[in-house]
Protein backbone atom coordinates (compact mmCIF):
# COMPACT_ATOMS: atom_id res chain seq x y z
CA UNK A 1 0.00 0.00 0.00
CA UNK A 2 1.00 3.90 -0.36
CA UNK A 3 1.43 3.53 3.56
CA UNK A 4 5.08 4.73 3.09
CA UNK A 5 4.61 7.48 1.18
CA UNK A 6 2.13 8.99 4.17
CA UNK A 7 4.67 8.09 6.92
CA UNK A 8 7.20 10.20 4.65
CA UNK A 9 4.44 12.68 4.40
CA UNK A 10 4.28 12.65 8.00
CA UNK A 11 7.82 12.53 8.82
CA UNK A 12 7.75 15.77 7.13
CA UNK A 13 5.38 17.58 8.09
CA UNK A 14 7.20 16.99 11.84
CA UNK A 15 10.29 17.55 10.41
CA UNK A 16 9.09 21.42 9.77
CA UNK A 17 6.88 21.97 13.11
CA UNK A 18 10.11 21.07 15.19
CA UNK A 19 12.28 23.19 12.77
CA UNK A 20 9.60 26.06 13.54
CA UNK A 21 10.19 25.05 17.05
CA UNK A 22 13.77 25.55 17.18
CA UNK A 23 13.88 28.96 15.93
CA UNK A 24 11.32 29.73 18.80
CA UNK A 25 12.50 31.39 22.34
CA UNK A 26 10.47 31.60 25.72
CA UNK A 27 7.38 28.97 24.25
CA UNK A 28 5.07 28.10 26.55
CA UNK A 29 4.44 25.09 25.05
CA UNK A 30 5.46 22.75 22.51
CA UNK A 31 4.91 23.89 18.92
CA UNK A 32 5.14 20.14 17.71
CA UNK A 33 2.09 18.34 17.91
CA UNK A 34 0.66 15.27 16.27
CA UNK A 35 -2.31 16.93 14.33
CA UNK A 36 -0.62 20.22 13.76
CA UNK A 37 0.06 21.44 10.51
CA UNK A 38 2.51 24.38 9.31
CA UNK A 39 0.81 26.38 6.59
CA UNK A 40 3.13 29.53 6.14
CA UNK A 41 4.95 32.54 8.15
CA UNK A 42 4.31 36.23 7.39
CA UNK A 43 5.54 39.22 8.43
CA UNK A 44 2.78 42.04 9.59
CA UNK A 45 2.13 44.76 12.05
CA UNK A 46 0.13 43.17 14.68
CA UNK A 47 -1.56 44.95 18.09
CA UNK A 48 -3.00 42.95 20.86
CA UNK A 49 -5.84 44.05 23.12
CA UNK A 50 -8.05 45.94 20.47
CA UNK A 51 -8.94 49.30 21.42
CA UNK A 52 -6.36 48.94 24.86
CA UNK A 53 -3.96 49.17 22.77
CA UNK A 54 -3.46 50.55 19.28
CA UNK A 55 0.33 50.15 18.68
CA UNK A 56 1.14 47.76 16.08
CA UNK A 57 4.00 46.24 16.13
CA UNK A 58 6.38 44.30 13.42
CA UNK A 59 5.49 40.88 14.37
CA UNK A 60 6.69 37.39 12.52
CA UNK A 61 3.16 35.19 12.69
CA UNK A 62 3.23 31.70 12.06
CA UNK A 63 0.72 29.96 10.84
CA UNK A 64 -0.82 26.51 11.47
CA UNK A 65 -3.80 24.42 10.60
CA UNK A 66 -5.19 24.90 13.61
CA UNK A 67 -3.72 28.04 15.80
CA UNK A 68 -1.08 30.67 15.02
CA UNK A 69 1.78 31.51 16.93
CA UNK A 70 2.80 35.26 17.26
CA UNK A 71 6.74 36.21 17.54
CA UNK A 72 8.90 39.21 17.38
CA UNK A 73 11.00 39.47 14.39
CA UNK A 74 14.18 37.57 14.55
CA UNK A 75 17.05 40.06 15.72
CA UNK A 76 19.42 38.92 13.07
CA UNK A 77 18.36 37.41 9.44
CA UNK A 78 17.75 33.51 10.21
CA UNK A 79 18.22 34.66 14.04
CA UNK A 80 15.66 33.33 16.15
CA UNK A 81 12.34 34.60 17.25
CA UNK A 82 11.01 35.22 20.97
CA UNK A 83 7.46 34.20 22.07
CA UNK A 84 4.87 36.28 22.07
CA UNK A 85 1.48 34.53 22.10
CA UNK A 86 -0.27 31.48 20.55
CA UNK A 87 -4.06 31.73 19.29
CA UNK A 88 -6.48 28.80 19.03
CA UNK A 89 -7.94 28.66 15.77
CA UNK A 90 -11.65 27.18 16.11
CA UNK A 91 -15.57 27.93 17.49
CA UNK A 92 -14.19 30.97 19.36
CA UNK A 93 -12.11 32.53 16.69
CA UNK A 94 -13.85 35.28 14.62
CA UNK A 95 -12.23 36.86 11.76
CA UNK A 96 -13.21 40.13 9.80
CA UNK A 97 -11.74 41.93 7.21
CA UNK A 98 -11.14 45.64 6.20
CA UNK A 99 -9.37 46.06 2.95
CA UNK A 100 -9.34 50.26 2.67
CA UNK A 101 -7.07 49.62 6.16
CA UNK A 102 -4.65 46.83 4.65
CA UNK A 103 -5.77 45.16 7.95
CA UNK A 104 -7.74 42.01 9.38
CA UNK A 105 -8.48 41.42 13.48
CA UNK A 106 -9.24 38.35 15.23
CA UNK A 107 -11.31 38.29 17.79
CA UNK A 108 -9.81 35.45 20.48
CA UNK A 109 -11.03 35.04 23.38
CA UNK A 110 -12.42 38.02 24.28
CA UNK A 111 -8.95 39.57 22.84
CA UNK A 112 -8.78 41.50 19.74
CA UNK A 113 -5.80 41.47 17.37
CA UNK A 114 -5.23 43.36 14.43
CA UNK A 115 -3.03 42.44 11.81
CA UNK A 116 -1.90 44.86 9.36
CA UNK A 117 0.08 44.50 5.61
CA UNK A 118 1.96 46.58 3.80
CA UNK A 119 0.19 45.02 0.31
CA UNK A 120 -3.54 44.17 -0.37
CA UNK A 121 -2.03 41.27 -2.42
CA UNK A 122 -0.60 39.58 0.58
CA UNK A 123 -3.59 40.72 2.83
CA UNK A 124 -6.16 39.14 1.39
CA UNK A 125 -4.00 35.96 0.71
CA UNK A 126 -3.41 35.72 4.28
CA UNK A 127 -6.80 36.09 5.15
CA UNK A 128 -8.33 33.62 3.13
CA UNK A 129 -5.58 31.21 4.36
CA UNK A 130 -6.15 31.94 8.18
CA UNK A 131 -10.12 32.08 7.72
CA UNK A 132 -9.74 28.23 5.59
CA UNK A 133 -7.86 27.78 8.82
CA UNK A 134 -10.76 28.47 11.07
CA UNK A 135 -13.12 26.91 8.94
CA UNK A 136 -11.35 23.41 8.88
CA UNK A 137 -11.16 23.88 12.23
CA UNK A 138 -14.52 24.22 13.28
CA UNK A 139 -15.37 20.94 11.03
CA UNK A 140 -13.06 18.81 12.77
CA UNK A 141 -12.74 20.15 16.37
CA UNK A 142 -13.17 16.50 18.07
CA UNK A 143 -9.99 15.10 15.82
CA UNK A 144 -7.75 18.58 16.10
CA UNK A 145 -7.24 19.28 19.80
Amino acid sequence: GGGSEEQQENAKRLAKLFEVQERMVGLTQPIVSLWRVFVREFAAKVNAGGDKNKVLVDRTVFLFNNCMVISEMALSPGGRHKYVARLALGTRTMLSLSEESARFTMYVDDVTWAFVFSSRNSLMEIHDQVDQCISNCRHHKSSLF
